[in-house]
């Protein structure tokens, strides 16, 4: 279960990524999160 939603969360971070390159501060929240 909570496999499936870190997976799931996971993924919608790489879409946002893919969608908007151009977002420093979202990757760097998305690697604090790590």
């Amino acid at each position: 279960m909570l496999n499936s939603f870190l997976r799931s969360d996971a993924n919608s971070a790489s879409c946002a990524v893919f969608y908007q390159p151009k977002a420093p501060k979202e990757l760097e929240r998305f690697k604090k999160r790590r």
